[in-house]
């Protein structure tokens, strides 16, 4: 059963080795989108994700990313394809 989107923060110090390998532990096969940071983008590769366009994001966050944007929070689109996915 695929129990919707699912929102995650993460703070602190998360370019690290200890947090990549627990993110992608907790992600284990599944697809996810995140809405990361832009000078975390290569954090976020080396778990999987890919940087995306945003008109590619589903609705509600194309609408959360314009609105960081609006409070000039440099922040960008990636997706991590799930085995569901071919990925």
């Amino acid at each position: 059963m695929d129990p919707g989107p699912v929102a995650i923060r993460i703070a602190g110090a998360v370019d690290h080795p200890r947090a990549r390998t627990a993110l992608v532990a907790e992600l284990g096969d599944a697809g996810c989108c995140c809405v990361p940071y832009s000078h975390l983008v290569s954090f976020y590769g080396q778990a999987g994700f890919v940087e995306h366009p945003v008109e590619s994001a589903p609705a509600f966050l194309q609408e959360r990313i314009a609105g960081y944007r609006a409070e000039e929070l440099f922040v960008t689109f990636m997706r991590r394809a799930g085995s569901a996915d071919g990925g």
